[in-house]
Formats: structure tokens, sequence, C-alpha cells
């Protein structure tokens, strides 16, 4: 004898309420989705205004004009500051004239100073333009993800 505890009338249900489960899993997905693009944009939006805040530090800590100074290098020794025009630096070496760019030549250690203030404004500007670019690659990563999320349906 065969003996069915369930009605194919109940086993239609239960397939319903299976399917009702993964539609509101599937919903619940989404809106967990959102709320994660919203956090990523804020997060976004902090870096933003931490770029504003380093970019307004940085126009009030113009590079210093190093035009006659001397300069030391490992390669070329001591050298004369010919000329700066903007972040780029002329320094003529006995070995030759040298281009160097502003302010990484100094803030990494490719050119010394012997003024410890100028030496000091430059590193202030490198680690205040280490963090612009930590920020830029934050926002770029954080966009990146958003745009991924985003995409998924």
């Amino acid at each position: 004898m065969y003996l069915s505890f369930i009605s194919p009338d109940d086993n239609f249900m239960f397939k319903s309420t299976e399917a009702r489960a993964l539609l509101s899993s599937i919903e619940q997905k989404k809106q967990d989705r959102q709320i994660r693009i919203q956090e990523l944009a804020s997060q976004r939006d902090e870096a933003k205004e931490q770029i504003e805040q380093v970019n307004t530090q940085l126009k009030e800590n113009s590079l210093p004009d190093l035009t006659g100074m001397t300069v030391k290098n490992i390669r070329y020794g001591a050298g004369t500051v010919a000329e700066q025009s903007g972040k780029y630096l002329t320094v003529e070496f006995s070995a030759g004239t040298k281009k160097f760019v502003l302010p990484d030549a100094v803030a990494k250690g490719f050119l010394k100073i012997e003024d410890a203030d100028t030496m000091g404004s430059f590193e202030k500007i490198g680690l205040l333009t280490e963090r612009k670019e930590k920020y830029t690659r934050e926002i770029e990563m954080l966009t990146t993800e958003i745009t991924r999320l985003s995409q998924i349906k």
C-alpha cells in the first residue's frame, strides 16, 4: 500500500513558499547592495573632502625658490640651481646640467638642501602630495567598486 503525506496541492504550496523565500532573498541582496553602494559613495565623498583640504594646505605651502642655492645629489655631487620653473628645477653640476621634478626630487632624497627650513618645507609638501595621491587612489578604488556593484542585477 502506498501512503502519501503530501498531496499534489501541498507540493505546489511548498514550491510556492520556496519561490517566495528565494525572491525575498534576492530582494534582500539587492537592498544590501544598495546600502553598500551608499556606504562606498559616502567614503568617496569623505576622500574628496580630504583632497580639498590637502589642496588648501598645498596652496598655503608653496614651493620655496631654490634659484642660486647649492644642492647635493648622490651621483653628481654638489650643484647650483640655475633655474626653477614651476615644479621643474634645473641644476648645474660639474658633470653637466640636470633637470629634476619638485617636490619629489627633494622629498624623496634625490637632492639634498643644506638649509633646514627649506628642506622642512619640501618634506611637508612631499607628505601632503603623498596624502593627495593616497586619497586619489582611494577614490578610484571606491568608484570602481561602486560601478561593479551597480552593474549587478
